[in-house]
Parts: structure tokens; sequence; C-alpha cells
């Protein structure tokens, strides 16, 4: 449940806000990605592997694969899903222990809006996008916090949250981050007992930083802090080079043939596949270790043993070592 404060403002003179707003310069945004197959599950409130219980209410939801949930790292992030139908901004905020890396289990909403109900797995790529409907950021202190174990967890974040420090006597230390998506402050990281109020810095996926000041140590304690992170720069910095990348496929849609183009930055081992809209593979390109440079196959719309397939949408995947890249193709009647 989202819960926002209102925040007191004083007046500034229109040239004192100009000159404020030309020296405030957005950090890089930080953008993790991935692409798999998504499942639908049915999400039940308050169990997700996040803990993020009373406020895990939204109607579009999913659970991350352990590689990308990476010890609860994933929690809390907005994830841009594209399917077969189209596209949804999901919230993360539960595990799923079976899926493989780039694999999403989204709630029977979220799927709905990328691919037909009943398809149940389809391919998709994603990346991790900003909180569509901000409001302040809450720290939510655990049941089981006393003055000798404090476990926060800040929630509502426009992105992810990348780490959590506690202001102790010799300054900031480094709070431990738990698989469940706490962070936890005892005896090894702050004398104890703790004191009361306390002040955090909590800073996000993207390198910035806020400081809560003023926060009474108390279980089960939702603390507001009346702030937001500001909306990161998504040009502050070139785009590092790519292990690989599909090129747009050429024509696209396309009745005869169509010509698929990828580039390789080093020697890999490099898979090219073709999936229909449920996720089911329909042919293999490529599979071969290739030299770096672009490389070009065509696609006559026929599967492994030869047989034209049904005009409709189709996935182009290109795989080089760690590196995943994704298409979509159409073949036309």
């Amino acid at each position: 449940m989202r819960r926002s404060h209102p925040r007191s403002r004083l007046p500034l003179a229109a040239g004192l806000l100009a000159l404020l707003a030309a020296r405030a310069v957005a950090a890089p945004c930080v953008d993790r990605s991935g692409a798999g197959f998504a499942t639908s599950y049915s999400y039940v409130p308050g169990s997700g592997a996040c803990s993020f219980t009373g406020d895990d209410f939204g109607s579009l939801v999913a659970a991350a694969n352990p590689v990308d949930y990476a010890g609860s790292k994933l929690c809390g992030s907005y994830v841009q899903v594209t399917g077969p139908l189209g596209s949804v901004a999901v919230r993360i905020v539960d595990l799923c222990p079976s899926c493989a890396a780039g694999d999403l289990d989204l709630n029977a909403a979220a799927f709905g809006s990328i691919a037909n109900p009943g398809d149940g797995r389809v391919p998709i790529t994603w990346r991790t996008t900003a909180d569509p409907a901000p409001n302040d950021v809450f720290v939510q202190q655990s049941a089981g916090t006393n003055t000798f174990l404090l476990q926060i967890q800040p929630r509502d974040g426009l992105y992810g949250i990348a780490s959590v420090e506690y202001l102790a006597p010799s300054g900031y230390v480094s709070a431990h981050r738990e698989s469940y998506n706490y962070f936890t402050v005892d005896g090894s990281v702050a004398p104890v007992p703790l004191a009361s109020p306390f002040t955090l810095r909590v800073t996000d996926v993207n390198g910035q930083a806020m400081v809560v000041p003023g926060i009474p140590l108390a279980a089960n304690h939702l603390h507001p802090t009346n702030a937001q992170f500001p909306p990161c720069d998504p040009l502050g910095v070139p785009a590092a080079p790519r292990d690989a990348a599909l090129l747009v496929p050429a024509p696209n849609p396309f009745q005869r043939s169509t010509a698929i183009a990828f580039d390789l930055a080093r020697e890999a081992d490099a898979t090219l596949r073709l999936y229909d809209a449920g996720g089911r593979r329909v042919r293999t390109l490529v599979r071969e270790r290739l030299a770096a440079g672009r490389h070009l196959v065509t696609w006559d719309g026929a599967d492994e043993a030869g047989r034209r397939l049904p005009a409709g949408q189709y996935f182009c995947r290109l795989t080089a070592g760690a590196a995943v890249d994704q298409r979509r193709i159409t073949l036309a009647d």
C-alpha cells in the first residue's frame, strides 16, 4: 500500500530556482536488462521473497530468477517487459527458484498485458526502469528490531536500492543486505545498544544518495522521508559496447525470406535460434564459434524440417557467451 505525505516547500525567487536547476546534474542511469521466457503465476500479497508485506498490493508484479534476483538486489525495481503482444512495467516482489537466468514469472494481470493468457510460456526481453507512479520513499523496520538488532528496508524508491548505511559514532557504516531484502545493523557493524533516533544514508542503483535523519528505533515502524530520488539521465554516459547485438531483420515483415545480421564484439560461441510466439523453438540458424565482426544469415520462414511455418510473430534470439539479444520478426501470408 503506497503512502504519501505532503512536503513543505519554501518559496524561491524565480532567478534562484533557475540557478539551482542549472546546477543540478542528474546521475547517469544504470540499467539492467535480460532476455528469456515469461510464465504466469498467482501471486498472494505478503508472500514474496522481497518481504514487501503491506506494500505489494500492486496489480502488476513479478518474480525474478535466482541469477537476476542476486540475493534481493533486484527487489523493488521496476522492469519493462516486452513480449509477443506488448510491453508492461512490473515491480519485482518475489523470487522464482525454478526460473532460468533471464526468465520472469509474472502475475496473471501482467502476463495478460504481453501475451495471450493461454500461451503459458512466451519469449521476452526486459530492462529496468523508473517507478511509473512514484510517491515518497519510506523506511520500514522489521518486527524483530530492538536496541541490539536493527533491520531496515527502504521502500518505494524511484529506482532500486543499492545500499544502506547507518550513522555510527565513527561515521557511516554499511548495513548487511539479507536475501529477504532487509538491511541489518547489529553489534558486528556498530556499537550496541543502538541509538534512537538514528540516521541512514540510502543509495539507489544509480549512485544517488539520500540522508534520512531522526528515525526512531521501533519495531514495525514505517518512517516517511518526505523525499524521493531524482530522475537519472539516460544519456549521461555513452553506452558501453555490446558483446553481441542483433540488427533489425530486413525485410520485416517478410514473405519469402529475411536477412538477419548480428555483430560480435569478440570471438565467441554463438547461437542464433528462432521461437514462435508460444516460446517453442522452431529453427536453429547458427550454432558455431564465430570471429568478431558482422555476420549475416537468411531465414526462409521454414522450420528445421523445411516446412513452411504459419504466418505470425516469431522471435530471433542471439546468444554469444553471456550476452543475449532478441528481435521480433513477422512472417506474412
